[in-house]
């Protein structure tokens, strides 16, 4: 029998901008454990990057291929 602490279920929220100059922010599972599953996907594909409005490290791009 197995047993999972996190069952992806968390639904996907996009922080919201604190700066007019902040762009649109990535949306991100709201729960932590979904979070760690899905960042540690994510990275392998996504390049995390800071947001050039407020600092915050809250944008995923496509990793380029060459």
């Amino acid at each position: 029998m197995s047993i999972s602490i996190c069952g992806g279920g968390s639904p996907l929220e996009a922080p919201p901008a604190t700066t007019d100059t902040c762009e649109p922010h990535t949306p991100k599972p709201v729960g932590v454990l979904d979070w760690g599953e899905w960042a540690e996907e994510m990275s392998k594909t996504h390049d995390q990057t800071a947001c050039p409005g407020c600092g915050l490290f809250l944008i995923w791009r496509p990793k380029e291929t060459h």
